[in-house]
């Protein structure tokens, strides 16, 4: 109900005829956030080998990438049988993004292709508003903690699940799927700042830093996958299977720092683009600072209005008659 007053929630099949709404269950921010925290607190220590599976099992991470997968099925499985299908989750930039585009990863083999994938990134996530700087936390201590969350990093897993189950469906590897998730976080490139396009005008990011895309391109050998075997002739979609026994703990990206997987990790530390992260982070600041002046002026004018009205009305109470 809260959701709805706010805009938000699902809509009423009694408004719409021959609709059905089905429900995935999967879970919001806050639950993906605490399942990536367990997961990184047993990717990062090489000499816990004992407990790896319970550890990891008790993490939910492979649970909640079940849902996600299956629920990719099912649409691709509708829009095979000529159903159309409407995605939104309640705000409408996280689970509507991954399901969206792992479904049409699914059904149109361009997508698959370094160059399509790039598209399908571009569209479902950039140019739709998903929020990278504050689920990927760029200016956490700005923004608080609260909104952070993996979602572009589970979908990019969610795409591994599918390329280690059919491998040779892909142009690129796994790595080219750990350098895209690499540098969503690290702020080098202007692909995955800001949380939407009017952001990334206001901020000229076009103009003031370079693409990823073009970083991807220059290392394009790298990336390519040796198994691919393209088929124009192909009609069928692909399907993945979601069972939880067939998925894979995602290891070029989750333990890169183990010993054993350094060898495989074929991403340099970059430098940050610093100059143009401070820039960045000092215009965020001001507009951020601009809006909580502009929040305090309407709530001194909220809180203002009515006792002035009240003075007004006691004034002309106290004023002498003329009699």
């Amino acid at each position: 109900m809260a959701n709805r007053v706010n805009g938000k929630g699902f809509e009423n099949t009694e408004n719409y005829r021959n609709a059905k709404i089905e429900f995935l269950d999967i879970e919001n921010i806050h639950h993906i956030r605490d399942a990536h925290a367990k997961l990184l607190t047993l990717s990062y220590n090489p000499d816990n080998n004992n407990n790896f599976y319970t550890q990891l099992d008790s993490s939910k991470w492979l649970q909640i990438m079940s849902l996600l997968l299956t629920g990719a099925n099912k649409i691709v499985r509708s829009v095979k049988e000529g159903i159309s299908v409407l995605i939104h989750c309640s705000d409408g930039w996280d689970r509507t993004s991954q399901l969206s585009a792992l479904a049409q990863l699914l059904i149109d083999p361009y997508y698959r292709t370094i160059e399509g994938f790039k598209v399908l990134v571009e569209k479902e996530f950039v140019a739709f508003g998903h929020q990278f700087t504050l689920r990927c936390a760029h200016i956490n201590k700005l923004l608080g903690d609260k909104e952070r969350a993996p979602i572009f990093l589970q979908f990019l897993d969610a795409v591994f699940q599918v390329y280690q189950q059919q491998p040779a469906e892909f142009e690129f590897n796994s790595e080219f799927l750990a350098a895209i998730a690499y540098h969503a976080y690290d702020c080098r490139f202007g692909t995955f700042l800001t949380n939407s396009e009017q952001d990334k005008l206001l901020f000229k990011l076009q103009e003031e830093t370079v693409s990823l895309w073009s970083f991807i391109e220059s290392k394009r050998e790298s990336y390519l996958n040796i198994f691919y075997t393209p088929d124009e002739n192909r009609k069928e979609a692909l399907y993945v299977s979601a069972q939880i026994r067939n998925l894979k703990l995602w290891e070029e990206w989750y333990l890169k720092h183990w010993p054993s997987l350094k060898r495989l990790w074929g991403i340099n530390e970059p430098e940050v683009n610093r100059n143009f992260t401070v820039k960045f982070i000092s215009m965020l600041k001001e507009e951020l600072l601009a809006k909580d002046e502009r929040i305090k002026e309407l709530e001194a004018l909220l809180n203002n209005t009515p006792k002035e009205i009240v003075e007004e009305e006691t004034k002309e109470q106290e004023l002498p008659s003329d009699s």
